[in-house]
């Protein structure tokens, strides 16, 4: 009798020796985190972000509602008493800016004084810084009450308008 035939051998590859670098864990043990759990941290960082944003925009919209509030109170103030009134006697603390005046004049109605700034008419920029309407012979009163306030009163120059 003839011998079986052989099986026909298919040549094996050799597969790559594993890396050290990471242990293969086989595929049954390895769990992925679901997409929604991953994603939680990301919409619960943009529902805060969203969230700060409204309350900024909030926020914003209250101090430009405010701010506005204050202007229109003091252009009401500084409009009625902007320039000095005819016939009437004032000191005149400085001439200077305008920025630097309106500081002035907020402390000097702070610390209870009348006052107001007016720009001079030739010199375009500068504005003198008024006290009163004062009393006719109030003017001495009034500069001592300044000077004793920290201003320069005995320095204040009488204008009547």
């Amino acid at each position: 009798a003839e011998p079986a035939p052989k099986p026909v051998e298919t040549p094996k590859v050799a597969e790559p020796a594993p890396t050290e670098t990471a242990p293969q864990q086989p595929a049954a043990e390895k769990t992925p985190e679901p997409v929604a759990e991953s994603a939680k941290p990301e919409a619960a960082k943009a529902a805060k972000a969203e969230t700060t944003r409204a309350s900024k925009a909030e926020t914003k919209a209250e101090a430009k509602a405010e701010a506005k509030k204050e202007k229109e109170k003091a252009a009401k103030g500084k409009a009625a008493s902007s320039e000095p009134v005819t016939g009437q006697t004032y000191l005149q603390l400085a001439a200077t800016s305008k920025h630097e005046a309106d500081i002035m004049v907020d402390v000097l109605r702070t610390k209870g004084f009348k006052s107001l700034a007016a720009e001079i008419e030739e010199k375009h920029g500068t504005f003198r810084v008024l006290v009163g309407p004062i009393p006719e012979g109030g003017a001495n009163k009034t500069r001592a009450d300044l000077q004793a306030s920290g201003f320069p009163g005995n320095a204040a120059i009488r204008r009547t308008f």
